[in-house]
């Protein structure tokens, strides 16, 4: 691989790598937002959860949400924005604001989500686009 190729790899590599949360604690329950209220969340593009010990994706090239309030991410499999009723299967995290998010994890856990309106946990959050 040429010099250039694998500088760009490199970039590549570092960019996706924006949010890091080892073993993140349980999403399940109601979280006030840091800031006071609910969270306010908006789509911030592309969302990943990678199980480092693996390497493996537990959510690959999802949908990723921020709160606009605090520095909350949530990587999810199903998307609000195409009208899904819930979240699926999702991971919750900190970090800097991005394009791309990536929630790094020691395991394979996932918290799920069948109701945006009656999960406690998506009870705290409004989705704005």
């Amino acid at each position: 691989m040429n010099k250039k190729k694998c500088i760009l790899l490199v970039l590549a590599t570092l960019l996706m790598f924006t949010v890091t949360t080892i073993s993140p604690s349980p999403a399940s329950a109601f979280i006030p937002c840091s800031n006071g209220g609910k969270h306010a969340m908006h789509g911030n593009g592309l969302g990943y959860v990678k199980n480092v010990k693996t390497g493996k994706y537990l959510i690959h090239r999802k949908q990723a949400y921020r709160c606009s309030k605090c520095s909350m991410v949530i990587v999810s499999e199903y998307n609000v924005y195409a009208k899904a009723k819930s979240l699926g299967k999702y991971q919750s995290g900190t970090g800097p604001d991005a394009t791309v998010q990536v929630i790094l994890q020691k395991n394979n856990k996932l918290f799920n989500n069948t109701s945006i309106t009656k999960d406690p946990f998506t009870q705290g959050m409004n989705f704005y686009r």
